[in-house]
């Protein structure tokens, strides 16, 4: 896969450099009736550890004037265990696995925060999230997450191929990642 460079102004603090923090613990529930999990981690701002996506189109519509208010109020949970990153519903915040931060594809990690964002966007309407009334590949808040995200690969150059690397998931069935696919527009 060739390389491709993340947006003009867009900077990733990938290891916190220089970023107040403040630990936090908490047990979460992935999905509704799910078991609750231990999470540690460290909270800091949002703007600290992504800058620059006030100026990312899909966010600029999904917020609209009052996206640079919203991003520089939100916080972001860089905690240790398994997954990639979510929205903290209960605490308002997005959350991101220490190390994928650390060591994920640069341009997954920026197109999977464009996707969080939409999701935050979505919560704050009051969007239910896991809308068990779906499988999570027809989920219409995950549909509209992934089309912004397949539509900000696209705007970045990506190749169909890169785009359905990237929406790879090993856990969907090949008729669901066909599905996701077709949903959020990318082949």
């Amino acid at each position: 896969m060739a390389k491709i460079n993340l947006p003009p102004g867009i900077k990733i603090n990938r290891r916190l450099k220089g970023v107040k923090t403040r630990p936090f613990s908490n047990a979460y529930d992935w999905r509704p009736r799910s078991s609750k999990m231990q999470v540690r981690g460290r909270v800091a701002n949002f703007t600290d550890v992504f800058a620059g996506f006030e100026t990312v189109p899909s966010v600029k519509r999904a917020f609209g004037k009052r996206t640079a208010r919203i991003l520089a109020k939100l916080k972001v949970g860089v905690y240790d265990g398994t997954g990639y990153a979510w929205v903290d519903e209960g605490r308002n915040r997005i959350m991101i696995n220490k190390k994928y931060l650390e060591r994920g594809r640069q341009i997954y990690l920026y197109l999977d925060i464009v996707h969080e964002l939409m999701h935050f966007r979505q919560h704050m309407e009051g969007a239910d999230l896991w809308d068990e009334k779906y499988q999570y590949v027809d989920r219409p808040t995950e549909i509209e997450a992934y089309r912004a995200s397949v539509a900000e690969a696209k705007r970045l150059g990506m190749s169909k191929k890169e785009i359905a690397s990237y929406l790879y998931m090993s856990w969907l069935t090949n008729e669901q990642f066909k599905r996701l696919l077709k949903n959020a527009k990318a082949n």
